[in-house]
């Protein structure tokens, strides 16, 4: 599918190298998030639609999929960037209370 062709891309970067290890720490994380944002929303959609886990048919909610993967890039990056952000300052804080206590 979309979401694994684009996970082993990201994947296979990490055999570059120098920086591919790097690339492919970042990006991994945010192509799961992705996925699975993608998965959960079109099962959602199915069955918010009278679906039924026996009649699910996976090329009818294709562009569905990709619709809501790229969403859950921006989800997903959103919430790294949040994240990343939350440890800076939480570092900065121990920084912070190491001086002070010296």
């Amino acid at each position: 599918g979309y979401g694994a062709g684009y996970a082993v891309a990201a994947s296979a970067t990490k055999l570059i190298p120098g920086i591919g290890w790097m690339v492919g720490m970042v990006s991994l994380p945010v192509v799961a998030g992705a996925s699975t944002y993608a998965v959960g929303r079109s099962i959602a959609r199915h069955y918010e639609d009278g679906g039924s886990l026996m009649d699910f048919d996976a090329s009818k909610m294709r562009a569905f999929y990709k619709e809501q993967f790229e969403k859950g890039k921006e989800l997903a990056k959103r919430a790294r960037d949040r994240t990343k952000s939350g440890a800076e300052t939480v570092a900065e804080t121990v920084e912070e209370t190491a001086a002070k206590a010296s």
